[in-house]
């Protein structure tokens, strides 16, 4: 409400989601020209919604981008995407992107995100342990404490979206 033109027919296949000042828009098509249809009018209307209110929405890359999550065993050709405006101003394609601090790839493997995850524990827990030995530092319990702190909370930011895929990792990050 509040603005002059309706909503665009958001059907089943369309969903938003909105955290703080972070959104993201979800659309499930048959073809690639149908969501890129249902998309560019899902972002007409966030255009004229903001034209109203007096905002602007930052489209730098990384900022506002799309990523199409593609089915299985299917490769995209993005070369030939429909390109994607808020106003003037065109979206990137882009095969992974952040959201929430999860990085989301157009498979929905979570590699990238488990890899640099898994790269920040061990990088923490070295700065951690960098100048500890037996007889000099920190006790069994505080080094626990910090693991518990430091590593651990990095490792399971996000884990039941992404880690069931990659279970490997944990038995890696554990025996390593």
């Amino acid at each position: 409400s509040g603005t002059k033109n309706p909503p665009p027919d958001l059907s089943q296949s369309t969903e938003s989601y909105k955290y703080a000042d972070d959104g993201s828009v979800s659309v499930i098509g048959n073809s690639a020209a149908e969501c890129a249809s249902s998309m560019q009018g899902v972002c007409d209307y966030i255009h004229s919604w903001c034209k109203l209110w007096r905002l602007v929405i930052n489209c730098d890359e990384g900022k506002t981008e799309i990523i199409i999550i593609r089915p299985k065993n299917r490769s995209l050709d993005l070369t030939h995407a429909a390109p994607i405006f808020i106003g003037s101003k065109k979206l990137c394609y882009v095969s992974k992107s952040k959201v929430l601090g999860l990085t989301i790839d157009e498979n929905l493997n979570f590699d990238h995100h488990a890899n640099l995850t898994l790269r920040n524990c061990w990088h923490a827990w070295y700065r951690l342990t960098a100048n500890t030995t037996r007889k000099r530092g920190l006790n069994t319990a505080t080094l626990a404490l910090l693991f518990k702190t430091v590593v651990l909370t990095k490792l399971m930011y996000a884990a039941p979206t992404w880690l069931y895929k990659r279970k490997d990792l944990l038995a890696k990050a554990i025996l390593k």
